[in-house]
């Protein structure tokens, strides 16, 4: 009798297992790229309207990679020039999750020379998710629409970890969490910043918050071979990345280098003479493309007789 069962069960299995094999191997043949894309760039337009989405291509891939989308280009609206492309998402499901109440989705995207990877995990009625991943690699400088808006370069690596939850039916909702850290670039000044004009910088780091365009920063570090520094504050997005607000507070610490690159000996006296312990209070309180940074108290005041001496 049991050898009976075990064998209807074993023929079963096959059968069911051929079955699947043939649905996948349709699926794969005779998959509606067309249409996917199109509901894809219908679904993107809806909920960043001030876009527009143009996908490249869809396609099925074997797993890990799933769902593959190439050469998406996201352009503003108002303006012809592509903002960013990202050059490849491949999505797929994680295969422990599929007989489970909650369902998790894993994501690689290429873009900018880097990658950004997580996971995506939703809730039983689909309507949730949570997410968490990690980005490395990401070069900055290649994104023009930056430099444009800020009228500056911003180089170096961008690598971090990021964590979030949020609705599908109001994703600009979504909250995010992290750390970012930037290796290996220039600050590059409006005006000079204590007789610098760029700031050759070994890392920074910060970590972030953020919601409905709100994001916040905090516990930030910048090392440098002529300053470090301390900073944290927020920056509130707007119509364009140069209109943006930012308000931060911090203390930058010169080291031994920037005093010895000065030409000005008068302003290496002013600093040398306003330097304290917890390094030179400063604060930013400006858009983006202009931001501003002040210094606080005596050191303000002797900097601003400086320059008019100067003139």
């Amino acid at each position: 009798m049991g050898g009976k069962v075990l064998r209807r069960l074993l023929s079963s299995t096959g059968y069911l297992l051929y079955t699947l094999v043939v649905l996948v191997g349709l699926l794969w043949l005779l998959f509606p790229a067309e249409a996917v894309q199109g509901r894809l760039e219908q679904e993107l337009q809806k909920h960043y309207p001030r876009y527009n989405w143009k996908i490249g291509s869809v396609e099925l891939a074997l797993l890990p990679d799933g769902l593959v989308l190439t050469d998406v280009q996201i352009a503003p609206m108002e303006g012809k020039d592509v903002a960013l492309t990202l050059d490849r998402l491949a999505v797929a499901p994680v295969a422990e999750s599929l007989f489970g109440k909650e369902k998790a989705i894993h994501f690689t995207l290429h873009l900018l020379q880097g990658d950004i990877r997580g996971r995506v995990l939703l809730s039983s009625d689909s309507k949730q998710f949570t997410c968490r991943g990690t980005l490395e690699g990401l070069q900055p400088a290649k994104l023009k629409v930056v430099q444009q808006g800020l009228q500056r370069k911003l180089d170096g690596t961008l690598a971090g970890t990021f964590s979030g939850k949020g609705k599908w039916n109001s994703v600009l909702q979504t909250q995010l969490q992290g750390n970012l850290r930037l290796t290996g670039g220039t600050l590059q000044f409006k005006e000079p910043v204590l007789g610098l004009s760029a700031l050759p910088y070994t890392e920074i780091k910060t970590d972030f918050k953020g919601q409905e365009g709100q994001w916040l920063f905090e516990q930030g570090t910048l090392q440098s071979k002529m300053i470090n520094g301390t900073f944290s504050g927020s920056v509130q997005t707007a119509g364009t990345l140069g209109s943006s607000r930012l308000q931060f507070t911090g203390a930058l610490t010169p080291r031994s280098e920037m005093f010895a690159g000065l030409k000005n000996t008068q302003l290496a006296e002013v600093v040398r003479s306003h330097l304290k312990g917890g390094g030179l209070s400063f604060m930013i309180n400006g858009t983006a493309a202009e931001p501003g940074i002040r210094f606080n108290g005596e050191l303000a005041r002797a900097l601003k007789g400086l320059k008019r001496s100067a003139k």
